[in-house]
């Protein structure tokens, strides 16, 4: 009989999703020449009332300016398909390399706003119990559960440093605490991709 061996996926075969940095007002426009070469990208918007002199108009903007998610294996290929788009200024993470952002964050972000719930921004908020919501439209929704002027979910990304606050006391939601060792943590970026732009390959 032969031995039987289990293949176990590299890191670097990982699909993950990453932020990168954009110049102001170039989101949208970034998003589709990444989509348009088949890089998927995710920009979070919401609607605001804008004022003109003479009307008023509903207008969909960023939630947070600047920022664009993409999503995939990251490589060296794909980094500079990335960061040669007009209007990217580059990854988001130590030295311009990107750094994986958990798919529970995003996922969290993207069930939020489907809600239609009221939230607001937030200063970013990394430390505190964390939990994860029970029932409800927010089911499942992770964050930090902060006090100090009522009860708030803060929902965070904590690689750009972002965070929206919901508020909590009217909605009836159970919270369960999440114990440090089920917290989940995105991939470490590919090593030999680190080794790569160390000897400056790359922007």
């Amino acid at each position: 009989m032969g031995n039987w061996t289990t293949a176990t996926p590299k890191i670097e075969d990982v699909s993950c999703w990453y932020a990168i940095h954009t110049r102001h007002q170039h989101e949208v426009a970034v998003r589709r020449q990444l989509e348009q070469d088949g890089i998927h990208s995710y920009v979070p918007v919401i609607d605001e009332v804008r004022q003109w002199s003479d009307r008023k108009k509903r207008v969909q903007v960023p939630l947070f300016s600047c920022f664009v998610f993409v999503r995939g294996v990251y490589s060296a290929q794909m980094h500079h398909s990335v960061v040669r788009k007009p209007g990217v200024l580059g990854f988001v993470g130590i030295g311009r390399q990107g750094t994986p952002i958990p798919d529970g964050e995003i996922d969290s972000i993207r069930q939020l706003l489907a809600s239609k719930i009221p939230f607001s921004p937030y200063p970013f908020v990394n430390t505190g119990q964390r939990v994860r919501i029970r029932g409800g439209a927010l089911d499942s929704i992770e964050g930090i559960v902060v006090s100090n002027t009522g009860r708030k979910l803060i929902v965070s990304v904590e690689t750009i440093h972002r965070s929206i606050a919901v508020q909590l006391e009217d909605g009836g939601y159970g919270v369960e605490v999440i114990p440090v060792f089920m917290r989940k943590e995105a991939p470490e970026p590919p090593q030999d991709y680190r080794l790569t732009r160390a000897v400056g390959m790359g922007r």
